[in-house]
């Protein structure tokens, strides 16, 4: 994710301790795209007011879009 790119409202998203922490604070569930993810916490799918956690320093090769 370039860091022009604007998040989702209430979507967050950090790499601490070699890992990649996606935290959503909205009421939206979101899709995150990236390839040969190893998700530890949750999954590609974040939930309202949910967090998911992916093995490895991901945040340049991620995406995020709001789900219906």
């Amino acid at each position: 994710m370039s860091y022009s790119d604007r998040l989702p409202d209430g979507l967050r998203v950090c790499e601490r301790g070699g890992r990649t922490w996606v935290t959503n604070f909205s009421s939206d569930r979101h899709r995150v795209a990236a390839e040969d993810v190893s998700w530890l916490v949750g999954g590609p799918t974040v939930e309202a007011f949910d967090v998911a956690v992916a093995d490895g320093e991901l945040v340049d090769w991620l995406s995020v879009d709001r789900t219906e």
